[in-house]
């Protein structure tokens, strides 16, 4: 188990589904940031992009992964 970004428990292998299913730019974001653990800044260049559009995209996956957990843990109590 790992501790999900809400405080919860949550289980890697939902984790890492949860991950796959986001869309490919949000993805490769959240990967950098959180797994790899590059800042915005270096990020923004590394994909030439904006800081403020790499902070939009993170912000955006972080919200898009917890729905995707929680509609497992729904699925999951069903």
């Amino acid at each position: 188990m790992s501790i999900g970004m809400d405080g919860r428990n949550v289980r890697r292998t939902d984790l890492e589904e949860a991950i796959r299913e986001l869309p490919p730019f949000e993805r490769l974001a959240f990967l950098m940031r959180d797994v790899e653990g590059y800042s915005p800044e270096a990020i923004a260049r590394l994909l030439d992009v904006s800081r403020a559009d790499i902070t939009r995209t993170l912000f955006s996956a972080k919200i898009r992964l917890r729905s995707i957990l929680a509609d497992m843990e729904t699925e999951r109590a069903a």
